[in-house]
C-alpha cells in the first residue's frame, strides 16, 4: 500500500493530473495562510505601537497636569502670598528652583526653562515613530529663545542682562547661547546662526529686516519655518500615530491665526501687512476666512466671520468681559480654552498614541500661564474675580 501510494503520488505530480478541487483547496489554504499572517502582522504592528507608548504615556499620566483643575486653581487663587503659591506649586510636582521673593522677570524665566526642559523630556522619550513631531514641536521653544536674542540684540541690551534673559534649549546649547550673547550686533547673530537649521531662514530675512529697521521680519521668518516644519514632520512620523497629531496642527493654526488676526485688529495693522502673519492654514480658518477677518473693523465683525466655526461658541461666551474690559486677554483665554479641550478630546480617542504625550506638554504650558496669572494678581492686586477670567482650566468654563 505505502507503495502504491508513492506510486500514486509520482504519477499525479508527474502526469500533470492533479484534480480541480485539490489545486483549488491547496490554493484557498496558501491564500488562508498568507491573510492570516498579513492580519496577524497588522495587529503585531497596533499591539507594538501600544507597547512602545505605554512608558511615556504612564509617565506622564502619573505627573499629571493638576493646575487646569478647579481645585487645585481655587487652592492657588487662595493663597494669599506668592511664597505660598510657589510652595503648592512645587507640591503639585514642579521642579522649579526660584526663590520665593522673585521677581516677576526671574518667575517668567524659571518657567521658561522648566517649560523647555519637559519638551526635551519628553522629546528624548517618546518612540522612534513620532520622534519628528515631537522634535518639531520642540523647535517652537527654540525660536522664542531666537526671537527673544533679536530683540535684545537690537535693543542693545548689555550681556550680563542677556545673560539674566536667555537659556540654553534644544540646538541652542550654552556654549553658542553664550556666542550669541557676544555678538556685537543682529548681523553677527545672523552669521553665528548659518551652522544651525535656522540659518537659511535668518538670512533670507535679513534684507527685510535691514530695510524695516526692527527683527519683525527675523520673527515672521522663525514662525512660519517652525510651523512649516511642524506640519512636514507629520510626513515623516508613522502614518498610525498621525491622525490625532494632524488634527492638533489644525487645531492649532485655526486658533493662533484668530488672535493674529484679533492683535493686528487692535493694533490698526494693514490687511496686507497682517497676512504676512498668519501661519498656515488649519480646518476652519481658510484664506477666505483670514481675509475677512483681516478686513473687520470691529471685534464683533470678527465674531461673526467665526459664526460657522467651532470657535464662535468660546468668542460668543467672552465677549461680555471684552466689552467690560477693553482686553484681548478674556477672548484669547477663551480660545486657549478651546484649544485644550481639543487635545484633551484627542487623548480620550487616541488614548494609546503619542495624543496623550501631547496633551500633557499643551496642558502644562497652561499649568505655568495660569500659576503666572495668579502671580501677577498678586502683585498687582488684582481681584481674584479678575483672575479667574484669564485661567485655563479643563471643561473650558471662565
Amino acid at each position: 500500500m505505502a507503495a502504491g501510494g508513492d506510486v500514486l503520488g509520482l504519477s499525479l505530480l508527474g502526469g500533470g493530473s492533479v484534480p480541480p478541487s485539490i489545486l483549488a483547496a491547496v490554493f484557498a489554504l496558501v491564500l488562508f495562510v498568507i491573510l492570516f499572517i498579513t492580519k496577524l502582522m497588522g495587529y503585531f504592528k497596533i499591539l507594538l505601537n501600544i507597547a512602545t507608548f505605554t512608558y511615556p504615556n504612564a509617565f506622564v499620566s502619573v505627573k499629571g497636569n493638576p493646575c487646569i483643575q478647579e481645585r487645585a486653581l481655587n487652592r492657588l487663587i487662595e493663597s494669599g502670598t506668592i511664597p505660598e503659591v510657589l510652595a503648592l506649586v512645587r507640591g503639585y510636582g514642579f521642579a522649579i528652583d526660584i526663590g520665593d521673593y522673585a521677581t516677576m522677570e526671574e518667575i517668567d524665566r524659571c518657567f521658561e526653562e522648566y517649560f523647555r526642559s519637559e519638551c526635551t523630556e519628553i522629546e528624548h522619550m517618546v518612540p522612534v515613530s513620532v520622534q519628528p513631531f515631537f522634535r518639531a514641536f520642540s523647535m517652537f521653544q527654540e525660536t522664542e529663545v531666537l526671537k527673544a536674542a533679536f530683540r535684545l540684540k537690537h535693543a542693545s541690551v548689555a550681556a550680563r542682562e542677556m545673560e539674566s534673559l536667555l537659556g540654553p534649549v534644544g540646538i541652542i546649547s550654552q556654549p553658542l547661547l553664550q556666542k550669541m550673547i557676544d555678538a556685537r550686533n543682529v548681523d553677527e547673530l545672523v552669521r553665528l546662526l548659518q551652522p544651525t537649521v535656522y540659518g537659511p531662514t535668518l538670512l533670507s530675512a535679513l534684507g527685510d529686516a535691514a530695510m524695516e529697521r526692527t527683527t519683525l521680519p527675523f520673527e515672521r521668518a522663525l514662525d512660519t519655518f517652525a510651523c512649516e516644519h511642524l506640519r512636514s514632520s507629520l510626513a515623516h512620523s508613522d502614518a498610525l500615530q498621525t491622525p490625532p497629531l494632524m488634527d492638533f496642527v489644525a487645531f492649532y493654526f485655526d486658533i493662533t491665526n484668530i488672535k493674529i488676526a484679533l492683535r493686528g485688529l487692535r493694533d490698526g495693522v494693514e490687511m496686507d501687512v497682517l497676512a504676512q502673519y498668519f501661519l498656515p492654514t488649519g480646518h476652519h480658518i481658510t484664506r477666505d476666512v483670514q481675509k475677512r477677518m483681516s478686513e473687520a473693523r470691529s471685534v464683533h465683525d470678527m465674531h461673526g466671520h467665526l459664526q460657522h466655526t467651532p470657535y464662535f461658541d468660546a468668542f460668543n461666551a467672552a465677549l461680555m468681559a471684552y466689552e467690560k474690559s477693553g482686553s484681548l486677554q478674556p477672548i484669547e483665554a477663551a480660545l486657549d480654552r478651546a484649544l485644550l479641550d481639543a487635545v484633551i478630546r484627542l487623548s480620550l480617542v487616541y488614548h494609546s498614541g503619542p495624543a496623550t504625550l501631547l496633551r500633557y506638554l499643551v496642558a502644562k504650558k497652561f499649568e505655568l500661564q495660569n500659576v503666572r496669572a495668579i502671580v501677577w494678581g498678586l502683585q498687582n492686586r488684582i481681584a481674584p474675580e479678575t483672575v479667574r477670567t484669564l485661567l485655563i482650566r479643563q471643561g473650558g468654563a471662565a
